[in-house]
């Protein structure tokens, strides 16, 4: 394993080996508690990931800023000095209305892969206009996304879910490359299931019918 992202600076509750995490970026951003983070999510390689939405990137970045006296500091500049040489990956999938299906179950149900056991598992209807809003937001946020890299020089590693499912191994390889670390002989056994089903199946199907965004 190379690191063990998580959103460990999201505003919800974590747990990580027994070590009492305070919530929300403003608490782990504080230079002792980013550190006991990376003490604890880094793997035995010396690589820790970090996973960041859009939608709460600058309150990340406001968080570190404040800890570094660099007011006038680009959000990279900031990302850089907190984290020692960065690499950045940016994970999307191409089939945006197939994510947006996906998505609107997960947050109703609270089911957020196959073998989820945490969440209330019923089933919810069927609302084109849920869709649709998710499937705008994950739109607006790639395009932020690709303007944000773009406006500050960064030309990330792009990985697609479409590239993970057909080829697992290679986007691992790839991945590990990028951080200097060799994968050795082991497979790679994805730690999730993929969740779609036929429910998820017949719903594209209806909103793509319907008129996607």
């Amino acid at each position: 394993m190379s690191g063990k992202p998580r959103e460990y600076l999201y505003n919800h509750v974590i747990e990580l080996d027994g070590e009492d995490i305070p919530i929300g970026p403003a608490h782990r951003t504080q230079p002792d508690q980013l550190r006991k983070l990376m003490r604890i999510g880094t793997s035995a390689n010396g690589v820790w990931g970090l996973i960041v939405m859009g939608s709460y990137l600058d309150e990340v970045v406001a968080g570190l800023r404040r800890y570094q006296s660099a007011s006038g500091a680009s959000w990279r500049e900031v990302i850089e000095r907190a984290f020692d040489r960065p690499v950045y990956v940016w994970n999307r999938r191409l089939d945006t209305a197939a994510q947006a299906v996906s998505l609107y179950r997960a947050l109703e149900t609270d089911v957020w892969y196959a073998d989820d056991v945490r969440g209330v598992g019923a089933d919810v209807p069927y609302r084109r206009d849920r869709i649709a809003h998710w499937e705008h937001m994950i739109r607006e946020q790639n395009e932020e996304w690709a303007r944000r890299f773009s406006d500050s020089g960064i030309t990330p590693i792009t990985v697609t879910y479409e590239d993970a499912l057909a080829d697992p191994e290679g986007v691992v390889d790839r991945l590990l490359d990028s951080v200097g670390v060799a994968r050795g002989d082991r497979p790679v056994q994805p730690l999730t299931r993929r969740q779609g089903n036929d429910v998820s199946l017949e719903w594209l199907a209806r909103y793509r019918r319907d008129g996607s965004t």
